[in-house]
């Protein structure tokens, strides 16, 4: 019966196909719930990608933008025109928000499979490539987050498979490998130096026998069509750098293995402990990362009875390293991969930073699944049936609870609160001020006026509060027609915002409505009108609830309800509504 199964798994492509549209399916069902909610971040490449779509600005009215300034930060532009151009059709919703990551996540899977075919000559392990690909948890959750990371991985993915599309790079694939390299640059931060890292690689793989007479490589075409599109996306990064010189390094400088003043020792030892961290066992299968946005905290970010064969794929890879251009490549790229992400200190290990191991990681697991599983077919025939049942189990028991238990952990983690709450306070305003908690500018010092009215003594230049882009998000409005700095005044206006401290949340004038966080406390004179809570999120260290809930809440000040109109100009802060 084995025989026979193998035999159909080896010359029918049935089994492919099936496969095949499993992972599609696996990666588009309940993309719209699975996590629930949706957190900032992602509400804002949303946004932005809409406003791209409908109106070829940003939400700060620059007209198709390379890069995308969000909460002082800069997002990147691959996977938010992917976005723009799905919007052209759809809708802004939660579902359509996430499906250019569903898609990345699907070419990553396919590519690595097609990779892996090409590089072993075995059907099966590119069949198992995709199963493994598509109960990975690390590759399912980033093909479930609308953030700009997973477009990274998949282009990484395209540049590997292209790699080991033949056992010597050709002027068609070297091409693809480049164009592939160079999109990364603007896929993903740490893209950035990802893309020098495999460009570097690539050459050194590929041009291995040479490296001793370098003047030689310049007389391949290979090296020229390998070079080209990755030199040039760094030529127009730089150019763009030129007018922008802080706006893509002022983050890292906050977030480096150089914070804080560390001396070059520390430094040093900060970088290989990183290092080795994200290519140790403990991190790949067993803690994994501990933010529940990228990983549920149970288990690593691969399935533990992949390590078997990936330690198997590791060896028989090494074998050939020094005949195969291919072989180098992904034993080389695995151990660069990390180095971007070990440049960071914050929230290492970092699943994030370091997604660019996956498309290696699974492609070197498929050749140890072709490499352990002849052997143990042929030997100890036990072993590769316990082992094929345990990665069923565990593959299973994983995706369950994924949908019966991260899906509600992890509510938290993403925001859900905040968007149906602001959502509910638009929809219920009829042109009344909607007051939030602008809890992030901290630094800011607001006085109240004898009319009623709230308007800063100073104003700070931290972040401002996010509210407005989950409005944005749930309610999108046409983005400013000329370039401004203050996104956040402009949408203030737009949906009758006035961004205070808590504190002076009770200085909203009658018929107002105040949105906060709950529990806190209730403002006074205020009814209440609608309060959204999550489950608490679940610390597996500990193995207990970390807080017994998070809610947001929407009430309407006492008296009756009023039309109002903000005067015009000013800040979020400094809108002044009148009685209409």
């Amino acid at each position: 019966m084995a025989d026979r199964l193998l035999h159909l798994l080896r010359t029918s492509r049935i089994p492919i196909l099936v496969a095949g549209a499993g992972v599609i399916i696996h990666a588009f069902l309940m993309l719209g719930t699975l996590p629930h909610g949706l957190y900032n971040d992602e509400a804002s490449i949303g946004y932005n990608a809409w406003a791209v779509a409908h109106a070829a600005r940003d939400e700060h009215g620059y007209a198709m933008p390379l890069f995308f300034e969000a909460f002082g930060e800069w997002k990147n532009p691959v996977y938010i025109y992917t976005l723009a151009l799905i919007l052209k059709v759809l809708p802004l919703t939660v579902a359509v928000d996430r499906i250019p990551a569903a898609l990345y996540g699907c070419i990553t899977i396919f590519c690595c499979a097609a990779g892996t075919y090409r590089y072993t000559g075995s059907r099966i392990g590119g069949l198992l490539v995709l199963i493994i690909g598509a109960a990975t948890p690390w590759l399912t959750l980033l093909s479930r987050d609308a953030f700009e990371v997973i477009s990274m991985v998949g282009f990484c993915a395209v540049a590997l498979a292209a790699t080991l599309w033949h056992p010597k790079p050709t002027l068609l694939t070297s091409a693809i490998t480049s164009t592939a390299i160079g999109i990364c640059t603007y896929a993903y931060s740490t893209g950035r130096l990802m893309a020098l890292a495999f460009f570097i690689v690539w050459g050194v793989s590929t041009f291995w026998d040479d490296l001793r007479k370098p003047w030689r490589i310049l007389g391949y075409p290979v090296a020229w069509t390998g070079t080209l599109p990755a030199f040039g996306a760094y030529v127009i990064l730089f150019f763009w750098m030129l007018h922008n010189p802080t706006a893509l390094v002022s983050r890292f400088g906050s977030v480096s293995i150089a914070a804080g003043g560390a001396s070059f020792p520390e430094i040093i030892g900060r970088f290989l402990t990183n290092l080795l961290t994200y290519l140790s066992p403990g991190y790949l299968f067993v803690t994994g990362d501990q933010n529940l946005r990228q990983s549920t905290q149970y288990g690593g970010m691969l399935l533990l009875g992949t390590m078997p064969l990936l330690a198997a794929g590791i060896l028989r890879t090494a074998q050939s390293f020094r005949t195969s251009v291919r072989a180098r490549f992904l034993l080389i790229g695995l151990a660069a991969a990390p180095i971007a992400a070990a440049l960071t200190e914050e929230g290492t290990p970092h699943a994030l930073r370091s997604s660019d191991m996956l498309p290696f990681l699974l492609c070197l697991t498929g050749v140890g699944t072709v490499v352990l599983g002849r052997w143990l077919l042929s030997h100890q025939r036990t072993w590769a049936y316990a082992l094929a049942a345990f990665l069923l189990i565990e593959g299973v028991y994983w995706q369950v609870d994924a949908v019966s238990g991260y899906s509600l952990r992890s509510q938290a983690a993403f925001n859900t609160t905040e968007l149906q709450a602001i959502s509910t306070a638009i929809s219920l305003a009829n042109g009344a001020p909607i007051y939030v908690p602008d809890a992030l500018a901290s630094t800011t010092s607001f006085a109240a006026t004898t009319s009623g009215t709230v308007q800063p003594t100073s104003v700070s230049e931290g972040l401002p509060a996010q509210m407005y882009i989950f409005a944005a998000f749930a309610h999108p409005v046409l983005p400013p027609r000329a370039p401004t700095g203050d996104s956040t005044s402009y949408f203030a206006r737009k949906y009758h915002l006035v961004i205070v401290p808590i504190a002076l949340l009770d200085s909203a004038p009658p018929g107002s409505l105040i949105v906060l966080p709950a529990p806190a406390a209730h403002p006074p004179h205020a009814v209440l009108l609608a309060q959204y809570s999550v489950r608490a999120p679940w610390n597996a260290a500990v193995d207990a609830p970390v807080s017994t809930s998070q809610s947001y809440a929407v009430y309407r000040t006492s008296g009756p309800v009023i039309s109002y109109t903000p005067s015009p100009g000013g800040s979020a802060a400094q809108v002044v509504y009148r009685q209409s």
